[in-house]
């Protein structure tokens, strides 16, 4: 009897620390580096230029696909292992001790009282030992199920969860100290469509953290044209008097945030409008306005702007720019009181405002 307890007991138990523990932690292990991996992949993905060429862009567009979809498997994977191992445990440890009492009972003179005793919990134990099983192979199968939902459904998109109308990452773009670029900060965005709030979490992927979040009751959204700024996928969110510039992770990612917050394409992209003379609801110039406009523009940028570096290559701040545009534009009119020469308008504030 105590010569078979290591076949019949430390065996099983060492057996299932081996391939079910040892296992997870590898799965663990492997999901980690993914995980890091996919992280820098995305960072590097997002910080690609709109200068490139476009064949470039649709490589580093497929490629990038291909990460997020070998993620989600990787991580998929690593959460059915810890839950295979919770159910598992539940037999595979029991099992070995139930048969090792077996023996013991058996082995000793007074075994057969004892298990005479013992049989209801025998018996009892063994219910719950099939049930255990059926219980492991039923989740089993709905977590195949869930696993395939749950890819399918980040594919297309689709983060809507109760009351949340979406969620994700997005980069928010913030000018570095000293004008010096933009600094791009990873957070974690929530949207409350029927409270029209939208929630910001910082994150530090570093810790694994997200921080106090900001939250704020959207008014607008906005796309941000590709050629006033350097980074890829932005839009504006506005709350006020405060505007801020969102990166989506993928183009296709910036259509689902659009569609959610209602957003629109800027106003000084509507050609066809323009061609039609003006509308005054959404304030397009008419054609004679479009050219004062225009040329109190020009006139502006050469009598403050020739000796900066990058005049038409520096974008400025979005807002000042829209601001720019709405007070010259009322009701369809030029307004010829806006002074361009006064120091309350940049040149890069002027220039994005013409371009």
């Amino acid at each position: 009897f105590l010569g078979n307890a290591e076949i019949r007991l430390l065996d099983p138990l060492e057996h299932f620390r081996n391939e079910q523990v040892q296992a997870t932690k590898d799965s663990k292990k492997t999901f980690e580096k993914c995980s890091t991996s996919y992280c820098k992949s995305l960072e590097t993905y997002l910080g690609i230029s709109t200068k490139r060429k476009d064949s470039q862009l649709q490589e580093a567009d497929e490629q990038m696909d291909a990460d997020t979809e070998h993620f989600l498997q990787t991580s998929c994977q690593y959460v059915r292992r810890l839950q295979d191992v919770q159910l598992r445990k539940k037999f595979d440890f029991v099992e070995p001790l139930l048969g090792f009492m077996r023996d013991q009972m058996t082995f000793y003179h007074h075994g057969y009282e004892a298990c005479t005793d013992y049989s209801g919990r025998f018996q009892d134990l063994q219910i719950k030992l099939q049930l255990a099983r059926d219980q492991y192979e039923l989740q089993t199968e709905q977590t195949e199920e869930l696993i395939s939902k749950v890819i399918e459904k980040a594919t297309a998109g689709d983060t809507s969860a109760g009351q949340l109308a979406r969620q994700g990452y997005n980069f928010l773009q913030k000018p570095r100290k000293g004008g010096l670029g933009v600094q791009s900060i990873k957070h974690y965005c929530q949207f409350i469509k029927d409270e029209c709030l939208f929630v910001m979490f910082p994150y530090n992927q570093q810790q694994g953290k997200l921080s106090n979040p900001e939250s704020f009751k959207l008014d607008s959204c906005t796309r941000r044209p590709t050629d006033s700024t350097e980074r890829r996928f932005c839009f504006d969110v506005t709350s006020g008097d405060k505007t801020y510039t969102l990166q989506a992770l993928t183009s296709k990612d910036r259509t689902l945030w659009m569609e959610v917050l209602d957003g629109r394409e800027p106003d000084y992209m509507m050609i066809d409008s323009m061609k039609r003379g003006g509308d005054r609801t959404t304030g397009i110039l008419a054609p004679a306005s479009q050219l004062q406009f225009v040329e109190k523009c020009i006139a502006a940028v050469e009598a403050r702007g020739l000796d900066e570096e990058g005049v038409y290559r520096l974008s400025g701040v979005a807002s000042k720019s829209e601001k720019l545009m709405k007070i010259c534009i009322e009701k369809g009119k030029f307004n010829d009181k806006v002074n361009l020469m006064d120091t309350e308008w940049e040149v890069k504030t002027i220039t994005s405002a013409l371009k």
